[in-house]
């Protein structure tokens, strides 16, 4: 299987610049080897197109670290994926710069009903951001949050309840890999509207 780089993202961003973002809704770019320089690439195509169409973005299982989350992070807070459902950065090397770019980036009100960013590096420091940035309602369309197996604590889970119980109107929440307390989801549960699944797996010892 011949795998995507960043090279090869800079000659496809620069196709999708000039025909393809117009009339694209799903784009998946998983499974491959892009880093921050394709991610950029892909970014910079996303500011020449005003109007894309993009509703479905999957960058999973990719080298995308922090460089590539803010480049990300910039292009949302101009509006250049104003129309996303779906975002899917999991199983990624981000780590809790890049996870706190996309936090404060993130317009209020956006569209977002899909954000999966399991099986990388947060950590509870970001993780706090990230629940303020719920709290305040900017993703209050999200239906699907994946934090799997992201280094979080108590501390870091116990911000995204209290989030989930003022902000998001979430109804799939995937915490998979730590140790969620019953005390946690009983207090996030007042909030969550329709809740379909929690998994609240240990994929590994902690020591939480």
């Amino acid at each position: 299987r011949q795998q995507l780089h960043d090279k090869g993202m800079h000659m496809l961003a620069q196709a999708l610049s000039k025909v393809a973002l117009h009339s694209l809704k799903n784009l998946n770019l998983s499974s491959n080897n892009i880093g921050h320089e394709g991610i950029q690439a892909f970014c910079e195509a996303l500011s020449m197109c005003a109007s894309n169409t993009l509703t479905y973005l999957n960058l999973h299982t990719n080298c995308i670290q922090n460089e590539g989350m803010k480049a990300l992070a910039e292009a949302l807070s101009k509006g250049g994926l104003n129309n996303l459902l779906h975002l899917d950065l999991a199983f990624n090397e981000i780590g809790p710069e890049g996870i706190q770019a996309i936090a404060e980036a993130i317009p209020m009100g956006h569209s977002l009903e899909r954000l999966e960013l399991g099986w990388n590096h947060i950590g509870k420091d970001a993780m706090k951001a990230f629940a303020q940035m719920l709290s305040k309602g900017a993703l209050h369309h999200l239906t699907h949050l994946d934090l799997s197996s992201n280094h979080m604590d108590n501390e870091g889970i116990r911000a995204v309840a209290d989030a989930l119980s003022t902000g998001a109107t979430l109804k799939r929440n995937q915490t998979g890999g730590h140790l969620f307390t019953l005390f946690v989801v009983s207090k996030a549960m007042n909030r969550l509207d329709f809740v379909l699944s929690i998994d609240i797996r240990v994929w590994r010892k902690s020591a939480i």
